[in-house]
């Protein structure tokens, strides 16, 4: 299949690549060079089949800082995904979590909806796909309750050693309560089949957030995170 009518090609992908790693590397530069944070996260993952489109996944995730508390954040995600086409998925999901701010030992609790429509295009070895999430977030009084919209646009590739994958993705996120894009997110990560039925994702991501209370004040969080995925098929 030809895709000349798109202007996309291997080329263009290998320069979006080294463009979110440009990102990733100059954030600094735009917005500070002082690291407010490093966190770590840790997620495992569930996921399996109903019907031929039909699927679903249960997500438990953990962070921890290096400021007090430590442990501040999980999060447990349940919700199914359809298959429309070879190219295009849709994915629908509940998520309870409990977070904690710095310096304050109380919990607060989020309930979210998010809605997710991913379309993909493969050029041989290279896959592009752009995932545009909507969520609503159900906070505990007295937070605002709030609607987002993310964007993750993605580019992976195998690697040709050791089994690896490699992709690198950019992240905004726009927050309709104060209209306007208060984070960006830019990751780097290796993917690799350990089992049939495991696989893992170790990545490095590097969020610019926007305080809340003064707007174009800006920090930096680096985050370096695992993730283990359980293919529940190959399980039986």
């Amino acid at each position: 299949m030809a895709y000349d009518g798109f202007g996309i090609t291997p080329r263009r992908l290998r320069v979006c690549a080294l463009g979110c790693l440009t990102l990733l590397h100059a954030s600094t530069a735009k917005c500070g060079e002082q690291i407010a944070e490093t966190q770590g996260f840790m997620d495992l993952e569930a996921r399996g089949s109903l019907t031929e489109r039909w699927g679903y996944f249960l997500n438990h995730q953990s962070k921890v800082r290096d400021e007090e508390p430590e442990y501040f954040l999980y999060h447990i995600k349940g919700g199914l995904r359809y298959k429309a086409a070879p190219w295009l998925d849709f994915a629908l999901a509940q998520r309870y979590e409990e977070s904690r701010e710095r310096g304050k030992d109380d919990w607060g609790r989020e309930y979210r909806t998010e809605f997710d429509t991913t379309p993909r295009l493969a050029l041989g070895s290279w896959t592009l796909a752009s995932r545009n999430r909507i969520e609503y977030r159900d906070f505990e009084s007295p937070k605002i309750d709030r609607w987002r919209y993310r964007n993750e646009l993605k580019v992976s590739h195998p690697l040709p050693f050791w089994d690896l994958g490699g992709y690198v993705s950019e992240e905004p996120q726009y927050d309709f309560e104060v209209n306007r894009w208060s984070k960006h997110r830019a990751t780097v990560g290796l993917t690799r089949k350990l089992n049939r039925w495991l696989s893992a994702d170790v990545y490095y991501r590097w969020d610019i957030i926007e305080q809340s209370k003064d707007e174009g004040e800006w920090d930096n969080v680096q985050i370096i995170g695992v993730k283990l995925v359980i293919d529940i098929d190959r399980l039986t």
